[in-house]
Parts: C-alpha cells; sequence; structure tokens
C-alpha cells in the first residue's frame, strides 16, 4: 500500500452573467434535494429576532418584524426599476391578463394586504412585480409575484439585506415516511399562509410597490401589509408562526401540537391516524387552533368516509382519484403512491436540446428514492449534456439525443407502478 500526497488539478471554471450561475446553482439542488440531513438545535440570530419582535393583532392573526442585517438606508434605490417593470406589464398583458391582474391585485386591496400611501413619503425599497402563470391551478392561476431581489447603483436589494433564517420544519423524506404510517390519511393547505400573517407598520415601507388600475390613472404607491411571497426571510417566518402555535398548545393537546411540528412542509399539512374517529378529531382541533391565528385550511383531501361527512361544505373537499402529496402521487382510494411522469414527447429520432433536457428530467421528482435506480440515468445524461459545452439552445450530439429519447421512452413504464 502506498500513501502521500496525490496531486489534484483544480479547474476554476467562470460564468458570465447571473441567469447562468443561478442555473448551476439550482443544478446542484436538484443533486442534494433528496439527501437527508440533520440540523442542530441551537437558537439562531433570525429565531431570536422573531422571538423578540412579534405579537398578535387584535383579529389574532401573528404580526412580524422583517430581519434586517443592515440599516435600510443601504436598501437599493429601486423606484425606476419598479416604474419601469409596471410598463412592461401593462405593454405585455393580453386584455384577458390583465384583468386577472387587476383582479388579484383589488384582492389585495379589498383584504387589506395593501394600503394606499397617503403621507408622500418615499419607501424604503420598492418592490417590481410581475405575472406568473400557474395554468395547473384551481384556484389562481395568475399570481403577481413581487420581485424583493431587485438591485440598482451596487446596493444591496431587500433580499440581500434579509437574514434568511434555518428550516425549522422536517424534510420531505420524514413527512412521507411519516403520512405512510397511518391508516387513515387526510391533505389540506392553509389558503394564502404569507398573507395571514402581518408585517409590523414600521417595517411596510420595506415593501412599497407601484400600481394603477388603468396606464390613463396616475401611479399611485401601496405598502404590502402582510409576509410577502418571494421575501428571503417569508418561508422561516411562515415556519416559526405555526411552532409558536404547537407551543401554545403543548399542554393541553402535545398530540395536536407534535402534529403541527412535524406533519407541515410550508403551508401544506398531511396527517394520519389510526381510526375514523380519531382522523375526524384531529381535524376539527387542527382547524379550529389554526383558525385562531388566522390560518384557514382547505382543499382537503382523504381516504376516510367519516371525514368527508364531517366536513361543512362539499368545497372544501378534493374528491379525486390521484392527487399530488408534496410532489407525489397519491390515490385516496386505494391508498397508493406513485411517481408523477409529466414528460415531453420526443421524437425518435430528433435532436435534443440542453435546456429542455434539463426541463424535462427536472420534472420527475422522488424524494423517497424508490425509483432512484431509473431516476440516476437521467441526471447522469445531464452531465453529459454539460460535457459537451453546448450553448443552452444548440442541439445536442446525435448519440447523446438518441440515449436521452430512449430514457424518456422508459420512464414511461413506471407510472403503473403503484407503492402500497
Amino acid at each position: 500500500m502506498t500513501s502521500g500526497v496525490a496531486p489534484v488539478e483544480k479547474k476554476n471554471e467562470q460564468f458570465c452573467g447571473l441567469t447562468l450561475n443561478e442555473i448551476n446553482q439550482n443544478l446542484v439542488k436538484f443533486w442534494e434535494i433528496e439527501n437527508v440531513e440533520s440540523s442542530p438545535n441551537l437558537m439562531t440570530s433570525e429565531e431570536e429576532h422573531f422571538e423578540n419582535n412579534y405579537s398578535f393583532a387584535d383579529d389574532g392573526k401573528f404580526v412580524v418584524k422583517l430581519p434586517l442585517k443592515i440599516d435600510r438606508s443601504e436598501l437599493a434605490l429601486t423606484r425606476n426599476r419598479a416604474q419601469a417593470a409596471l410598463s412592461r406589464v401593462e405593454k405585455r398583458l393580453t386584455e384577458k391578463l390583465k384583468k386577472s391582474y387587476i383582479d388579484f391585485m383589488e384582492e389585495y386591496r379589498d383584504l387589506g394586504h395593501m394600503s394606499v400611501v397617503r403621507n408622500g413619503s418615499l419607501g424604503n425599497y420598492y418592490l417590481p412585480h410581475r405575472e406568473v402563470i400557474r395554468e395547473s391551478s384551481s384556484t389562481t392561476p395568475l399570481r403577481v409575484a413581487f420581485n424583493a431581489s431587485a438591485k440598482s447603483n451596487q446596493k444591496p436589494s431587500l433580499n440581500q439585506a434579509l437574514m434568511r433564517g434555518p428550516v425549522i420544519q422536517r424534510d420531505l423524506f420524514d413527512i412521507l415516511i411519516s403520512f405512510r404510517s397511518s391508516k387513515f390519511l387526510y391533505t389540506a393547505d392553509i389558503e394564502k399562509m404569507y398573507r395571514m400573517i402581518w408585517i409590523h407598520p414600521d417595517d411596510r415601507s420595506l415593501q412599497r410597490i407601484l400600481w394603477r388600475d388603468s396606464p390613463l390613472e396616475a401611479i399611485k404607491e401601496y405598502d404590502l401589509n402582510t409576509l410577502t411571497y418571494g421575501t428571503a426571510s417569508a418561508s422561516f417566518i411562515a415556519q416559526k408562526c405555526l411552532a409558536v402555535i404547537a407551543d401554545s398548545v403543548e399542554v393541553e393537546q402535545p398530540s395536536l401540537a407534535k402534529c403541527i411540528r412535524n406533519n407541515f412542509y410550508m403551508d401544506y399539512l398531511s396527517a394520519g391516524a389510526e381510526t375514523e374517529e380519531d382522523l375526524v378529531e384531529l381535524k376539527d382541533s387542527m382547524h379550529r387552533v389554526l383558525a385562531q391565528r388566522g390560518f384557514n385550511l382547505r382543499k382537503y383531501c382523504l381516504n376516510s368516509s367519516a371525514f368527508m361527512s364531517s366536513l361543512k361544505s362539499d368545497s372544501l373537499a378534493l374528491n379525486k382519484e390521484e392527487v399530488s402529496v408534496l410532489g407525489i402521487s397519491w390515490f385516496p382510494r386505494e391508498d397508493n403512491f406513485a411517481l408523477r411522469i409529466d414528460i415531453r414527447k420526443y421524437a425518435a429520432f430528433g435532436h435534443v436540446f440542453r435546456r429542455s433536457a434539463l426541463a424535462t428530467i427536472s420534472k420527475t421528482f422522488d424524494p423517497l428514492g424508490i425509483f432512484s435506480p431509473v431516476l440516476i440515468r437521467g441526471k447522469l445524461l445531464l452531465q453529459e449534456f454539460w460535457k459537451e459545452g453546448r450553448e443552452w439552445d444548440s442541439p445536442a450530439s446525435e448519440e447523446l439525443s438518441l440515449q436521452f429519447c430512449q430514457y424518456i421512452a422508459d420512464l414511461s413504464h413506471l407510472a403503473p407502478i403503484k407503492i402500497p
């Protein structure tokens, strides 16, 4: 046996352009997302900030402050960018999408989630916004996305200035394994979870937007009054709110507290019990406790007839043959899992592009690792696309294109496989 220091050639690669760097970072996450990791139990500075600054409003909802790392005066001046983004939205949208956009913003106003600024003061940070189309959504096919990553004059964006906070909920693997451990199951999600959490009035100018219903009107400034999707700390703050609720019921309802801590993945709940009676009791307790803090559970799906009859309205239940549970297909009546196959059709001898290959392979999601022996081929093929070094929208070699098309064809054989 020979030992010693082996020379390793270090090859540094630099990419020009922010978009490419973000794509490569996302690819790293694509490989790491299925890893099972443990996190320490130490309270972080983000958690201390939350504990010291949260309160409750008169309506029972949480009031939180944004955890800034720097003074707000150091933030980028983004009003011009926000105005340019609004102008692009007004020019780009079709009449149908424009109506949906206006309806979305009107709902924001009507619910008190944004309010017009009347004192003429400038915001600390302006959020550009644009449309996001989600055709698969049954409730909001168009959503307005607010950009907290906008920068100018080499000053930091709001997201760069915010403490992100640790992940305090369990990972997908643990939640899905727990979901399979009970005989009777149900899923639900919290309606508009982020928007049920108030931002402290002192911090609302950090979430300033520009808006008008028509290009013929003058532009008005609004402050977003609730936690905003897309801000760096939003996920952590929402998780901490659930943790506070769990702590509040720990003494009187320890099993409910455990369920809140262990069975939520962001706003999505997947829970179970050994009897239908216990499942209905869990549902009622969960619904009541969360509603006290403004969190309304909806879109129930279940494998229990007693549970279904306990719902106040049929509109609360998603009575489907197949539903998505954290990215995996669940068949409630059979109580089986399956891999969601959502892939493009490729011609047998057509060329494949690196961009389309990445988009297609990333659609097959298997956090439990059940189909890893097959799906690993897709990730290895992605490496081959990178090794070829071609442009994103340039065709891959004929040999690699054929291998990719064969892999896609093989995936179809996984669709009928059900996991009890």
